[in-house]
């Protein structure tokens, strides 16, 4: 494993100081040049030829895929930590390293019951044949003593590379070398407008402070699967000179303005460290899978929150043709399990009604998938899609549902977090008028679990016959309270969350020999499973008991 004290004596006892003058020639009224020279001028920039930061104090990272709040960033996945990031500049393209280490947020207790912590070293390297590697420790989420990965998909490769560009001390020298600028006034939050420069060879637009002409704030504009046309910002503050060059001393990544997902403090600079060009190196054996590429269906935005979120594993690669379509539950053959072997693991149920097609759950890109099956197997359309909570790896397919034409049921008070999908329709439910999907075979009833930890909008669908008898069979789909297939799932079972749902089931009259349908996994698992896995008490109802039954009988 790296070890992050080692490199910081390394690189204090090797790093030199450029001391070049200080020149610049203005050629024109520009907030480009205007920069460089505030930054300590082309001549001196130069002279930079690899930079590293070292951050020991400060490193948090917080979650808006995974909040449970619709409105803001409540949720941490780094509480403490540090990392150093070195560039080099021997070369034409970026070249980066990161060193990373931090405790793990309580959100990761599903995948490392431990809360054990990240450390990792990562090399990004441009140009057409560049690649991002794990070169030390691992980003693993569930198997955190695992060996480095080595070469990342191209996709996440692209992904960093366009990172490190925006981390880069020499971003302005970049962007006048690329010659392929324009300027404008932009919206910098609060009112503000700040004069700024995009580059469109990279993409990026640098915000300037209008009194120091220092680079405030690097831009990049995202088309997010949730919350449309967005703004992810790098903002850089508390300059610090180094051998005549300014460089900040403050990170932090704001999504749209207002929400702060990346903290990171810079405790010292060190310009031109005698660093091992090995050092940047990846593993042997790369091969085209992790040349940078892009892709139209995954913006950077989905391949960015992911990343840093420790779920991103390549491209979907579930396919039509591997489908395994079942209808398990007895005397309900239009209650369709749909799990795709070659996927991301994600199970979603389609009922098929007499007017209506009901899709539980909405992952990414699987949603295509689903649209094909429901149009070829059953000769219909889906109608209706239902997010079983705003989470975005439950979320964000619900665009593609959107514009096949499904409406959307929802929260009514989860409204205004899917306001910006094109298109959308709404139907509702809320805390205590939960909505039924029926026909004269079947109903699917959608229930708020109020108070629920994990989610503010957290909801589970109970389905049973229409008229249930003592003797029906009774299913309920959830998200995330419990994954029984997944590996030692009754040590990750977080009970407190778990107990939540068990008890909002009980205060709904669901029958205790239910089946639960996971989203993460495969088929069901009994209830009485979990009932014993928390060793708690369960009243013994059936499925005629359930509290929202909408047999004509009942109601």
């Amino acid at each position: 494993m790296f070890d992050i004290k080692s490199l910081v004596i390394a690189a204090l006892a090797c790093g030199s100081f450029a001391a070049g003058k200080p020149h610049y020639s203005k050629q024109a009224p520009d907030v480009l040049l205007d920069g460089i020279k505030a930054l300590g001028g082309s001549d001196r920039l130069k002279n930079v030829s690899a930079v590293t930061y070292i951050g020991n104090s400060v490193y948090r990272t917080r979650t808006l895929m995974e909040a449970y709040s619709m409105t803001g960033v409540d949720n941490m996945m780094s509480p403490a930590g540090s990392q150093n990031i070195s560039f080099s500049y021997d070369q034409p393209h970026i070249k980066q390293r990161i060193d990373r280490f931090h405790e793990s947020g309580e959100m990761f207790l599903l995948a490392r019951p431990a809360l054990d912590p990240f450390k990792y070293s990562l090399v990004v390297q441009g140009g057409e044949k560049g690649y991002a590697a794990v070169v030390d420790g691992t980003m693993n989420l569930f198997v955190p003593d695992s060996p480095p990965q080595g070469y990342i998909d191209g996709l996440l490769a692209a992904y960093l590379i366009f990172d490190a560009e925006r981390m880069s001390p020499k971003l302005l020298s970049t962007i006048l070398s690329n010659n392929n600028y324009s300027t404008s006034l932009e919206d910098a939050g609060m009112g503000l407008k700040l004069p700024a420069v995009h580059d469109k060879t990279l993409d990026l637009t640098v915000l300037f402070d209008p009194d120091t002409k220092l680079p405030y704030i690097i831009r990049s504009y995202e088309d997010h699967g949730v919350y449309g046309n967005s703004t992810q910002d790098l903002v850089v503050y508390n300059y610090t000179t180094v051998d005549g060059v300014k460089f900040p001393g403050r990170f932090k990544i704001m999504y749209n303005k207002q929400h702060i997902l990346m903290d990171y403090q810079v405790d010292t600079v060190i310009v031109n460290p005698d660093l091992d060009p090995k050092v940047f190196d990846g593993p042997q054996g790369q091969d085209a899978t992790s040349y940078p590429t892009r892709d139209s269906s995954y913006d950077f935005s989905e391949i960015g929150e992911w990343y840093t979120n420790y779920l991103w594993s390549g491209a979907y690669r579930g396919t039509l043709a591997n489908i395994l379509a079942t209808t398990p539950l007895p005397n309900m053959p239009e209650v369709w399990f749909l799990n795709f072997p070659d996927g991301s693991g994600y199970q979603q149920v389609v009922v098929e009604f007499e007017k209506e097609v009901l899709a539980i759950d909405c992952p990414p890109h699987q949603s295509h998938l689903v649209l094909q099956w429901a149009k070829k197997t059953l000769g219909k359309s889906i109608t209706h899609v239902w997010p079983s909570h705003h989470h975005h790896d439950h979320v964000l397919g619900l665009k593609d549902y959107v514009a096949a034409g499904a409406k959307a049921v929802v929260l009514d008070q989860a409204r205004e977090y899917y306001s910006n999908i094109p298109g959308i329709q709404f139907v509702t439910y809320s805390a205590d008028k939960p909505i039924t999907f029926r026909d004269s075979r079947n109903q699917v009833t959608i229930v708020h679990l109020e108070g629920s930890a994990h989610a503010f909008d957290q909801a589970y669908a109970a389905i049973t016959p229409i008229c249930p008898t003592a003797n029906s069979t009774m299913a309920v789909f959830e998200a995330d309270y419990w994954n029984p297939h997944f590996e030692n799932a009754d040590l990750f079972v977080d009970h407190t969350e778990a107990a939540e749902f068990l008890n909002k089931l009980g205060e709904d009259r669901v029958a205790k020999e239910s089946l639960v349908i996971p989203a993460h996994g495969v088929g069901t698992d009994p209830l009485t499973h979990l009932i014993d896995l928390l060793g708690l008490p369960y009243p013994s109802y059936s499925a005629k008991d359930f509290k929202y039954s909408a047999c004509p009988n009942k109601i």
